[in-house]
């Protein structure tokens, strides 16, 4: 075995259990502690010790002392080492923290407790208790101002747990309750309903296809039976919903980013993150195709607000795609500053393995924007990128760069053809790489090559005016605008053309 694999094997830092502790604040470190410390819950003081241990490298664990060796040392002082052994325990602790992890979000939902002790009620024939305890559980609910589809959900299960209970006497008056069951079921269906139809349309304007959703008859059909009902959660994702197919203005969106905001708190978790990420995307797309700065904004609002809320961050890591668009928004937004202390901040929450290149692609876009193209080249030039994904952010980059330098240095004038020769090479021999996401690229090319090469004649920039009227999506979209209208008669930029991109580099094009 190699020395570098023995020494992955034995550091604690990409366990499971690591990523988990990972996600943990400080403080729910410190009520951790007290949970391990509760009989009720754990005997063991070794599995105590092992999180002793390991607590004081929390969040990153990345100490090379940390290793499953040091971790039994801790443990089993004066035993020999027993990697099966500390296994069994690291095992325990795993459980344990999914365990408190399960407690914490069981004393947030009372609704969830509440159905809990409905259920115990009902499991032990205390029919007498359990439906007096019910009533009081659905009144509740009912009273609800902000009700999502686990609301519906928990009252459905209530209603039929009453219901359903051999001692309930379905006849006279329980029959009222059946009602209320198919309402409950109907709201919590048609949310769900939407929220996904919401993620499938979306997901279908990403990668460029059409996905056939039997959604608009239904949405009509839920709009005229809850036109009564108000509620947020419900409204948000029938506004997202038209937005989404391009229907609604900026006063839909901004109504519908206000709700979300307002009532994130209130919603369940799949709900919220769906409606904030389905609005960032909206909004970023929305400025890439026209351009304007106010959607940009909204993109950089959503995202504070997403990181305040800690919503970013999954097991202890961070989304590359999100990391690039947190940065490269406020790039664009002319916070330097901020994007640079971001990157700084946050690198180490990126997966390991790929961390050096989505770093240096993010510097290498905010030294470009910050009036540094040698710089940017130079950054993505050193590293050699192996993933796709980051080759198609790679190349437009450099050859923007490439583009920006050679205004100072001519002979960057013929690198910069190789380059995008090589590129379009590289585009349409790659089978990878789905048709529309195809097109945007070489529309780049093909525009980047022709205002490298204009001849001055005014029918040239009108023409490649007209490629942005069609409304395809185009990588690098507003910088190649700048470019063309930045054209003198001379056939040059002018003096006052912007040399930076002033429009959101989505990973998606």
């Amino acid at each position: 075995m190699s020395k570098h694999l023995s020494h992955c094997q034995n550091t604690f830092k990409g366990s499971k259990l690591a990523r988990l502790l990972g996600n943990l604040s400080g403080e729910e470190m410190d009520s951790f502690h007290k949970f391990l410390s509760s009989p009720w819950f754990n005997g063991s003081a070794k599995v105590r010790s092992i999180f002793q241990k390991v607590k004081g490298h929390h969040p990153t664990f990345h100490s090379p002392r940390l290793t499953h060796r040091s971790i039994f040392k801790k443990a089993f002082p004066g035993e020999a080492f027993n990697r099966h052994k500390l296994d069994k325990y690291l095992s325990d602790l795993c459980k344990l923290l999914q365990r408190f992890m399960a407690q914490q979000e069981f004393e947030k939902d009372e609704n969830l407790r509440q159905g809990m002790v409905t259920r115990f009620l009902g499991q032990h024939g205390q029919y007498g208790l359990l439906e007096k305890h019910h009533r009081e559980a659905v009144q509740k609910l009912e009273r609800q101002p902000i009700k999502g589809a686990a609301v519906y959900g928990q009252q459905l299960q209530l209603l039929q747990e009453l219901y359903f209970n051999p001692d309930c006497k379905k006849l006279p008056g329980a029959g009222a309750v059946l009602p209320k069951m198919m309402n409950a079921l109907d709201r919590e269906y048609a949310l769900r309903k939407l929220f996904l139809a919401c993620e499938a349309i979306n997901v279908a304007q990403v990668a460029g296809e059409q996905l056939n959703i039997s959604l608009p008859d239904e949405m009509q059909l839920w709009l005229s039976t809850f036109a009564d009902d108000s509620h947020p959660v419900f409204r948000v994702f029938v506004n997202l919903n038209r937005l989404l197919q391009g229907e609604g203005d900026e006063g839909i969106f901004t109504e519908t980013m206000q709700l979300a905001l307002e009532h994130f708190d209130e919603m369940e978790y799949m709900e919220r993150t769906a409606a904030i990420s389905l609005l960032i995307n909206h909004a970023a797309r929305k400025y890439h195709q026209t351009g304007r700065r106010c959607f940009l904004n909204y993109v950089h609002q959503l995202q504070l607000f997403g990181l305040q809320k800690n919503m970013f961050l999954y097991n202890g890591k961070m989304n590359e795609s999100t990391f690039f668009n947190i940065s490269n928004t406020a790039v664009l937004l002319g916070k330097i500053e901020y994007a640079n202390d971001f990157i700084e901040k946050n690198k180490k929450y990126l997966n390991e393995k790929e961390r050096e290149e989505v770093v240096a692609l993010a510097k290498a876009f905010l030294s470009l924007h910050d009036n540094k193209a040698e710089t940017a080249l130079e950054q993505v030039s050193r590293v050699k990128f192996i993933s796709l994904r980051y080759k198609l952010i790679a190349r437009p980059l450099k050859s923007q760069c490439l583009f920006e330098i050679q205004k100072t240095k001519p002979g960057y004038r013929r690198v910069l053809h190789s380059e995008l020769n090589a590129f379009k090479k590289f585009i349409n021999k790659n089978n990878k790489i789905q048709k529309a996401r195809k097109t945007r690229y070489l529309d780049f090319i093909y525009i980047l090559k022709k205002i490298n090469n204009y001849s001055g004649k005014h029918e040239e920039l009108e023409s490649l005016k007209n490629k942005f009227k069609t409304g395809r999506p185009i990588v690098a979209r507003k910088w190649l605008l700048d470019k063309i209208n930045g054209i003198s008669k001379k056939g040059e930029p002018s003096p006052e053309a912007s040399p930076v991109d002033k429009s959101i580099n989505l990973l998606t094009g």
